[in-house]
């Protein structure tokens, strides 16, 4: 059985993503990171790849990497994690959800993994 205890404060050094000007000003790269950012967020029960998140946006792995790195400061797959992780920190935290059913809820199969991958981070 997997217990560990949550901190009071589960709190990741991690904010939103915040976009200057108007919409109508926004580069390419921009609203393709905005764009991939938001099918994170609707997939957070899911397994993605940096390949399927590119498919997404019909451009390459590599060019979205380079991209989403250069917007935001991060790898995709990086702050798709954060993302993950921010949303199983708030479930242990508010609920008293099963740190299995944490794990499901997010896409983690294994909640062995999921723990190292949370105490990790």
């Amino acid at each position: 059985m997997l217990i560990f205890a949550v901190p009071v404060h589960c709190e990741l050094s991690f904010s939103e993503l915040h976009f200057s000007g108007t919409p109508d000003l926004l580069s390419t790269k921009d609203v393709l990171v905005a764009e991939t950012i938001a099918d994170m967020k609707l997939n957070l029960n899911q397994t993605l790849t940096v390949s399927e998140m590119a498919a997404r946006q019909s451009i390459s792995a590599s060019y979205l990497t380079q991209i989403f790195k250069s917007v935001t400061g991060r790898s995709p797959m990086d702050y798709f994690i954060q993302l993950k992780m921010q949303v199983a920190c708030k479930l242990l935290h508010n609920s008293n959800m099963k740190i299995k059913n944490v794990a499901l809820e997010i896409g983690y199969q294994d909640p062995y993994y999921f723990s190292r991958i949370f105490k990790n981070i």
